[in-house]
């Protein structure tokens, strides 16, 4: 029987840093986790949806349909908007 759920925590990067552009980055303790779910309510945060879009273009990107009745969730303190990246 297949999982009914799975979870991607990452965090938050920054990039481009001084004279290291394109070389240098690193991660930030500020994270964000993902998650897909059978049984999760979909949410209808800005990157909640942005989560479902992520998801949506995975399974294509697989060649695999999506499950039915899955639904993306965000949970996290990365800011949108902000150049930290996950």
């Amino acid at each position: 029987m297949p999982p009914s759920s799975i979870s991607v925590r990452v965090p938050a990067t920054s990039a481009n840093l001084g004279p290291g552009f394109d070389c240098l980055g690193l991660a930030l303790d500020i994270w964000a986790t993902i998650s897909l779910s059978t049984k999760a309510p979909q949410g209808d945060h800005p990157l909640a949806r942005m989560a479902d879009n992520a998801a949506r273009a995975l399974f294509a990107a697989a060649e695999l349909p999506p499950p039915p009745g899955y639904a993306a969730t965000y949970e996290g303190s990365i800011p949108i908007a902000r150049g930290l990246g996950a």
